[in-house]
């Protein structure tokens, strides 16, 4: 699986899926009709957003048979000090 943030490039993504046993890897799936917890890091350079507003955005993730599924509206916290 991959992801990425429409109308943005990434310098660095990663994509982790939840394993039936618990702990994350980018190595796992989602099998067919199933829900897992997926965890995301995106690094750019220079930054896309600044100040103590939240980043909205929209999500593309890209499964493994390359079908595209959108989030719209994501909501990303500020991490910066």
């Amino acid at each position: 699986m991959t992801a990425r943030i429409d109308g943005q490039n990434a310098e660095n993504t990663i994509v982790a899926v939840e394993g039936t046993r618990g702990g994350f890897s980018s190595r796992y799936f989602i099998p067919a009709h199933q829900i897992r917890t997926v965890t995301m890091n995106f690094a750019f350079f220079p930054a896309i957003a600044s100040g103590n507003e939240p980043l909205v955005v929209d999500l593309i993730f890209t499964a493994n048979f390359e079908d595209e599924h959108r989030v719209r509206g994501a909501k990303f916290r500020s991490v910066h000090r």
